[in-house]
């Protein structure tokens, strides 16, 4: 069997009668410099109305084509491609706001819709169960392995389509090591992750801004109020904030040289803070896609490293001393 592969995918694989293979694609167009900002796109489903939530990600439906995933005898290297719609300039826009997507990282997902969250089926339920245990098989750690590649260039661009091609990380050409990308204003550590290990309560939004409900009046946090995983049958109130999980992104506890040997690891979590009125609850509140809550994040900037960790000790990735400064007179 191969890595990564469970025994429930197996089982699916090898059925007569297997459920959709589902792609999803993460595409993180300004990548390295924000690691967060991601495009998820689905072609998964017809109507354009329609979201596909899988590992706490919500994603797009939109209309592509992908081609050249496949793997060779010849021991030539995959150069895929992804069609792309470019309904109302949508894909221009970002080409042109972000380098045509050159060296954006692409994460290709695949999954059989027997795996997919309840969220997604009617009444809160997947319809796929264990007969013996009458349990629903919906499971975020089944999954093909996942594939990343690199926004190797733009080969075709029309009002109608954008066609670019991936390259591996194994093509190496005009690439030095250390390749550490070295920015003087902002922190190249994944949020709450290896590097940056942040796992106190809620402090901002994006762009350092405070939580705010739907009045404009600022949510405070603090640790009494932190109620742990999300769960769709807990009622939460205003000022409760929860966790969710990415289960195939872990990230060490600690950035020693002994915890990355000895796999000391747990999953990424991400923030969400309460500012919703009265009681919430319920799939329809899952925080990443409910107005209820407000995700936690990090500008990446020295300002919100220091209202983290303080003036002391900061877990700042970027390189500060790089930054030209005028000389004093």
């Amino acid at each position: 069997m191969a890595e990564g592969i469970n025994q429930k995918v197996a089982s699916e694989a090898m059925s007569l009668e297997p459920s959709q293979i589902l792609e999803f694609y993460l595409i993180y167009y300004d990548w390295p410099v924000d690691q967060n900002s991601v495009l998820a796109l689905t072609p998964s489903i017809r109507n354009l109305s329609e979201r596909i939530i899988w590992q706490n990600q919500q994603y797009i439906s939109y209309p592509m084509e992908t081609s050249g995933f496949e793997v060779k005898g010849d021991n030539s290297l995959p150069r895929p491609r992804l069609k792309v719609s470019n309904i109302e300039y949508t894909i221009s826009k970002y080409l042109k706001m972000h380098n045509n997507l050159i060296g954006a990282k692409v994460i290709r997902k695949r999954t059989f819709a027997r795996f997919l969250d309840d969220v997604n089926f009617p009444g809160g339920k997947n319809p796929y169960f264990d007969i013996a245990t009458q349990n629903s098989e919906a499971s975020a750690t089944s999954y093909l392995p996942d594939q990343t590649y690199y926004i190797n260039r733009r080969t075709t661009e029309t009002k109608d389509l954008v066609e670019l091609e991936l390259s591996t990380v194994f093509e190496l050409d005009n690439t030095y090591l250390p390749n550490r990308n070295v920015y003087s204003k902002y922190c190249t550590w994944i949020y709450r992750g290896h590097g940056c290990l942040y796992s106190k309560e809620p402090i901002k939004t994006s762009n350092d801004e405070d939580f705010k409900d739907s009045s404009g009046n600022v949510v405070a946090t603090s640790s009494a109020k932190f109620k742990g995983k999300w769960n769709s049958t807990t009622i939460y109130s205003k000022q409760d904030h929860v966790y969710t999980e990415i289960a195939n992104h872990d990230v060490s506890d600690d950035d020693s040289e002994s915890s990355i040997n000895n796999a000391s690891i747990k999953p990424l979590r991400t923030f969400y803070v309460c500012v919703g009125e009265g009681s919430i609850s319920g799939n329809e509140n899952f925080p990443p896609i409910s107005s209820n809550w407000q995700r936690d994040e990090c500008s990446k900037k020295i300002s919100a490293c220091k209202l983290r960790f303080g003036k002391n000790g900061l877990r700042f990735g970027g390189f500060p001393g790089t930054h030209a400064y005028p000389p004093k007179g």
